[in-house]
């Protein structure tokens, strides 16, 4: 599988996936992605034979003072006003095409955003995400802890 930034050309497939992963009120909208993508923090896993989308990370930076989570629905605003502010990221999605799961792919797509954004260490201080779907034993082998 080839990993490469997504872009706005993907956004019809990120959109198809999540559709077909979650139920209605956790898919964004084609705009919301779009949004999200356009930060270039986003990524995605590529059949090299066909260019067929496996599986996808949505993440974006989020200052200080945002919330976390980030309500759903609504573009990410709240970024960083200067390189040397301090932020928090947030892991808004990943999510693998049930052809392509149990090998492996959401943890390397996981762990690409992970080292993406502690390469940005001290600026990005924290990453967060919500864990959906029973997807808290995922999220615990990838290092994460269940919040207080």
């Amino acid at each position: 599988m080839d990993l490469r930034q997504l872009t706005a050309d993907d956004v019809p497939r990120v959109h198809r996936m999540q559709t077909a992963a979650y139920s209605a009120q956790l898919v964004e909208s084609p705009e919301i992605f779009a949004a999200i993508i356009a930060r270039g923090t986003s990524w995605g896993l590529f059949c090299p034979a066909s260019g067929e989308l496996a599986g996808y990370v949505l993440t974006h930076e989020l200052g200080d003072g945002s919330l976390v989570p980030p309500p759903l629905h609504q573009p990410p605003t709240c970024v960083p006003k200067h390189a040397t502010e301090h932020c928090r990221a947030f892991v808004h999605d990943v999510t693998v095409d049930a052809r392509w799961r149990r090998q492996g792919l959401g943890s390397r797509l996981a762990r690409h955003a992970l080292a993406h954004f502690a390469a940005a260490q001290p600026r990005c201080r924290e990453l967060h995400l919500v864990a959906v779907n029973g997807s808290e034993p995922f999220w615990r082998g990838q290092g994460f802890v269940d919040a207080p």
